[in-house]
């Protein structure tokens, strides 16, 4: 299964070494390719310093611990990171949401009943 998930493009404004504001940059990709491999590959990587990331859940807490990691070591504004957080736990729900959807049974046939006449509408 592979999930393609398209986002706005949040951008934030990069300064040069002299402390110009020079161009927008983009911080978050608009097309994410989702799979099962790459959950799989990903926690393979974790296990490798964590044998308990067998757990699907235990992986998911290191992958949510290396997202405040990575958003700690950007250099901006404290609530600009907190900003950011937020859409970043609103962007995993809607890939859960989008996930869910896709999984779910479609629903049951309902059985036709009934007696047809010819000229009945």
């Amino acid at each position: 299964m592979k999930l393609l998930i398209y986002t706005d493009r949040p951008t934030r404004l990069v300064m040069d070494q002299t402390g110009n504001k020079g161009k927008r940059e983009e911080v978050m990709s608009d097309e994410f390719q989702l799979s099962q491999q790459l959950f799989e590959d990903v926690k393979d990587a974790i296990q490798k310093h964590d044998s308990r990331a067998r757990d699907d859940i235990i992986a998911a807490q290191y992958m949510a611990a290396l997202i405040g990691l990575a958003l700690a070591q950007q250099h901006m504004a404290p609530p600009k990171k907190r900003e950011l957080l937020d859409q970043l736990g609103g962007f995993a729900g809607h890939v859960l949401n989008e996930v869910e959807q896709q999984q779910m049974p479609p629903p049951p046939a309902q059985d036709a009943f009934g007696v047809w006449r010819p000229g009945d509408a």
